[in-house]
């Protein structure tokens, strides 16, 4: 909502206008509402880390992958539309994302201990998240469990953390192909840090005696 305030880009855009991935037959009629409201038809999770290991090269990879189903027909949960508005918040601002919401979010809004990668800050008190990534692992060598993915060998790549998360973000697709950083996953934060951010919203977009944010829907 703040690119939109500023007037650098409509909700209902075409993600294919700051996207070219998104140009081909069978994505050119998303928009940046169906990424937000997870109508995209994109995949709600794919482990990107088979076949990336950098943020560029994911966000190239999800532009390849073909869609679950048509654009605004169903609503699922989508990791990757949301790894994509990442992507479309740095092409439009020329910035990485975390620099961008640091800028424009978390500290206008007071938000000192709210950050990406939080070790890399100086942040030493976190909360342990788990061992290593058990159940994602499942996911992708347990096909009960609802992912299939034929084109991945389960021993082509073997990176799988094996300690525990204290300070990095459980979500693999954001540790492992992103470096911690992903429009889906990899903020940490405060319960303090994060009450501003609910004060804000529920104070219809002011904080303090300013707008921080247009009360649009």
């Amino acid at each position: 909502m703040v690119l939109v305030d500023k007037g650098q880009l409509s909700i209902d855009d075409l993600v294919g206008k700051y996207i070219s991935d998104f140009t081909s037959a069978d994505k050119k009629d998303i928009t940046i509402r169906h990424l937000l409201t997870h109508t995209s038809g994109l995949h709600d999770w794919y482990p990107m880390y088979y076949r990336s290991n950098n943020r560029q090269s994911t966000y190239k990879l999800i532009g390849s992958l073909p869609l679950k189903y048509p654009v605004g027909k169903e609503r699922h949960y989508s990791d990757l539309g949301f790894t994509i508005l990442g992507q479309i918040i740095e092409t439009i601002s020329g910035m990485p994302l975390e620099e961008y919401v640091d800028k424009n979010i978390f500290k206008p809004l007071g938000m000192k201990s709210s950050t990406y990668i939080p070790i890399k800050k100086g942040f030493t008190k976190f909360a342990a998240t788990s061992h290593g990534n058990p159940y994602e692992k499942r996911m992708v060598y347990d096909s009960s469990l609802g992912y299939q993915f034929p084109e991945i060998k389960h021993d082509s790549w073997n990176g799988w953390r094996q300690y525990t998360l204290k300070g990095e973000v459980n979500d693999g697709n954001a540790w492992y192909a992103n470096g911690g950083v992903s429009g889906a996953a990899g903020l940490f934060s405060t319960i303090s840090d994060i009450q501003r951010l609910v004060d804000m919203l529920l104070n219809k977009g002011r904080a303090g005696n300013k707008q921080f944010i247009s009360e649009k829907r």
